[in-house]
């Protein structure tokens, strides 16, 4: 069995052009809990993946590798003309606008990129291309292969919709509008290899060798970007909630061995994170998935980006993986 840990970042308010950094607080931070850690030699074990992407540090350079680049240029160009603009007033809640305008287009406009034609056809091949690749030599040889994601913010998105394509029916992505990688006719032949490894991955799912060990969320606006589809909003208008089935969240081949206890989607959120929401509402009702609440800063402008930092967030991974 191959184990691995995919770390997703999102695109964040504070500028980081290097993520490699914000990966190894958390998981240098998960390695130096000292106690109730008791998978902590598998955690050592385990090969890492350092996802990259909206930055010109993304290894393959798709039309999303400019988002923060273009995030910056246009963020210092409007919020300069904003606070230019006179217009005195009484009102408490001005103080705050300012912090939350900042905090909407550096923080949040990735996910409406995401949403678009463009953004989910580039940020989904950037992303595919980098877990198929770190994983390939298992995935050739058929070998049992075990994903772990630890997804921030845009980044809990992208993993989200990277287990449904891999283990919803086939019946549910039936419809061509439901491929995770869209191919086109000018597309070269390195996208239909990242598409055909795809399938390769998949099938591993429906042969019961890929396994979801957990998916660790935080800063996550999932919940908030459920009505992407008319589908999931017939589920929830009826009062219904997601299949944690359809995600991989259940399931443990007996190939695996010994069988996973406790969460299976783990998801952290602190109320002064405006963009991070709880999930048990969401999915259907199971021990399969866990908020856990951690109060890690109490400043809306930069709450957003202190989960990778947090010992309580570390203790809790440690404790539940």
């Amino acid at each position: 069995m191959h184990e691995y840990l995919i770390y997703i970042h999102g695109v964040s308010p504070e500028n980081n052009p290097d993520q490699t950094e914000t990966y190894d607080q958390l998981h240098k931070g998960v390695g130096k809990v000292s106690t109730n850690f008791p998978n902590r030699s598998d955690w050592e074990k385990a090969k890492r993946c350092d996802i990259k992407w909206g930055s010109e540090q993304s290894p393959v350079l798709e039309g999303d590798y400019l988002l923060a680049k273009a995030q910056d240029e246009l963020a210092k160009k409007l919020l300069g003309h904003i606070q230019q603009t006179s217009d005195w007033t009484i009102n408490p809640a001005r103080l705050l606008l300012s912090t939350l305008r900042e905090l909407m287009i550096r923080g949040f406009s990735d996910m409406f990129y995401y949403v678009s034609q463009d953004g989910k056809r580039s940020i989904r091949r950037s992303v595919s291309s980098q877990i198929i690749q770190c994983i390939q030599e298992p995935l050739e040889k058929n070998e049992p292969i075990s994903l772990t994601f630890l997804g921030h913010s845009a980044g809990s998105v992208i993993a989200f919709d990277f287990l449904f394509y891999l283990f919803a029916s086939q019946s549910i992505l039936s419809n061509k509008d439901h491929d995770f990688i869209e191919v086109g006719n000018e597309d070269s032949s390195e996208v239909n290899h990242i598409l055909q490894d795809f399938e390769k991955l998949r099938k591993l799912a429906d042969n019961k060798r890929l396994r979801v060990r957990r998916l660790f969320t935080f800063g996550s606006p999932i919940s908030m970007l459920a009505f992407r589809s008319n589908a999931v909003l017939d589920i929830l208008a009826q009062g219904n909630a997601l299949n944690f089935h359809d995600y991989g969240l259940a399931d443990n081949p007996e190939v695996f061995g010994q069988s996973l206890n406790g969460a299976r989607w783990i998801n952290f959120w602190d109320k002064d994170d405006i963009i991070a929401w709880p999930v048990e509402g969401l999915m259907q009702e199971s021990s399969a998935i866990k908020d856990i609440y951690v109060d890690i800063g109490d400043h809306i402008s930069t709450v957003h980006n202190l989960y990778w930092n947090s010992k309580k967030v570390h203790e809790e991974i440690a404790a539940l993986w």
